[in-house]
């Protein structure tokens, strides 16, 4: 709660940060990025939109309070921005993605602001053709947003025959991958489909099969059922994590914030899920 009060609410977010995150556009309301030099700042958002995709993992609805010193907003602001400014070629589509998939349908389609007209379809087929080599965490979160979007396509029609066969396609060629190259212990290394083939990185072993492990266990569990990996391979990934979580490896500064809370969400998930 403090945390949502943090990205939510300028004054909090001032006396947390050090300074506002909230940029104001024309089309509404979005964060600054902090390694953007458009921005000129040293805080915001890692990922274009990364905020809205966590809002619309945690369900909140578009009326959702965003307070400005200068007035209210909503997160119905923020999305209007991140439809207006979004484009196929901007560095990352992944977040948006994930957020599109929430907070769009039943709307098949939208128009930025230059009067581009784009659809889920659209979306879809531009993530199956990222290279994962060139994403952040391995290129999971491509994966993850592809998930969701499948999710709601089935709860509300978004995709044409085509494409809807290509993801399902897609989905049972990725996890018969990531079964396969499981490794004995239950991580997984960077190689975690085919479609990563540079092994290189600037982090240890260790740091890679503790990122991409907690990941593919956390986004595993998104999978609708009868996609999901067997139990026994989440398990697996899940002890693992576990016991990595608890390790001398780690350590209490920045650079474990992001590997360790999808480990723990995702052992968290798979581990409770087990128990149900």
């Amino acid at each position: 709660e403090l945390v949502l009060r943090a990205l939510t609410d300028e004054p909090v977010a001032i006396r947390t940060f050090g300074k506002s995150p909230f940029v104001k556009t024309g089309n509404g309301l979005r964060y600054s990025l902090f390694d953007d030099s458009a921005f000129d700042t040293d805080i915001g958002e890692a990922h274009r939109d990364q905020c809205l995709a966590m809002f619309a993992a945690l369900d909140l609805p578009l009326s959702t309070p965003v307070r400005l010193k200068s007035g209210a907003y909503s997160l119905a602001d923020l999305l209007s921005e991140s439809l207006g400014g979004f484009n196929f070629d901007q560095r990352e589509i992944a977040w948006s993605a994930m957020a599109f998939a929430r907070y769009v349908p039943p709307q098949t389609e939208w128009t930025n602001r230059v009067g581009a007209r784009m659809n889920f379809s659209e979306l879809v087929q531009k993530l199956l053709r990222t290279d994962l080599n060139a994403q952040k965490c391995a290129g999971i979160h491509v994966f993850e947003a592809l998930i969701l979007i499948g999710k709601a396509d089935r709860k509300n029609p978004l995709l044409d025959e085509e494409t809807r066969a290509q993801l399902n396609s897609h989905f049972k060629s990725t996890v018969g991958e990531i079964i396969r190259r499981q490794r004995e212990d239950g991580s997984w290394s960077r190689s975690w489909c085919a479609a990563i083939n540079d092994d290189s990185a600037p982090m240890t072993p260790f740091q890679m099969s503790f990122l991409v492990t907690g990941h593919l266990a956390e986004v595993l569990e998104k999978l609708e059922p009868p996609l999901r990996p067997p139990k026994s391979v989440l398990l697996s990934a899940a002890r693992w994590t576990t016991n990595a979580m608890n390790g001398t490896e780690i350590r209490p500064n920045g650079f474990w914030v992001c590997p360790f809370t999808h480990a723990a969400h995702g052992a968290h998930s798979v581990l409770t899920g087990a128990n149900r």
